[in-house]
């Protein structure tokens, strides 16, 4: 090793051991330092000034939770608002009765004479489904969908069904009758069979 070399470890000796001493020291101090804060006045200042802060982050999202809580009820109240608000437009669609009297006295005299065709051409009209006239009707449930006519359809026969079933149950008194009566009602009320 020359005496280049030499010097150039020495030099770095030197440092590192020097950079030992002050992390030493520094840790040293800072503990004491630490101790010593934490008893001081400022310390106390800074713990009660955190604390408040944390209470105030803490009812600040209380606030913000309560808040987002009253929007979503508000804007859900809204909605039904202005589902209801949809059928008083239907209502409200003309600025005054004068006005609605003619559209309708058009409407009558654009129909047919004859009250057979009358009800052929609406009842036509009223079966396209492509028509957004017909579709906002049958949204705001002034006219049923083919869907809710055939359900209406199939409910009705399901009911006149189960009348002839319990009236011819009624008539006779016997085991089979009544059981086949408790079936039925149990069934059609939702009960357990015995």
């Amino acid at each position: 090793m020359s005496s280049k070399e030499g010097l150039e470890r020495y030099k770095q000796e030197k440092l590192q051991k020097r950079r030992e001493q002050r992390l030493e020291s520094y840790y040293r101090n800072r503990n004491l330092k630490e101790n010593e804060y934490a008893l001081s006045d400022e310390a106390v200042r800074q713990r009660q000034h955190r604390e408040k802060q944390e209470k105030e982050q803490m009812r600040r999202v209380k606030e913000t939770e309560r808040k987002r809580k009253y929007r979503k009820r508000k804007r859900e109240e809204n909605i039904n608002d202005q589902r209801q608000n949809e059928d008083l437009n239907m209502r409200n669609t003309f600025e005054n009765r004068t006005e609605k009297h003619r559209a309708l006295k058009k409407l009558k005299l654009a129909l047919p004479k004859s009250p057979d065709r009358r009800v052929t051409t609406m009842v036509a009209y009223l079966q396209n489904s492509n028509s957004p006239t017909v579709r906002k009707l049958q949204s705001s449930e002034v006219i049923s969908s083919p869907e809710e006519i055939e359900e209406h359809k199939t409910s009705k026969a399901l009911t006149e069904d189960l009348k002839t079933v319990i009236d011819n149950c009624k008539r006779k008194r016997s085991d089979d009758s009544l059981k086949t009566m408790n079936v039925i009602i149990s069934s059609v009320s939702g009960e357990k069979n015995q």
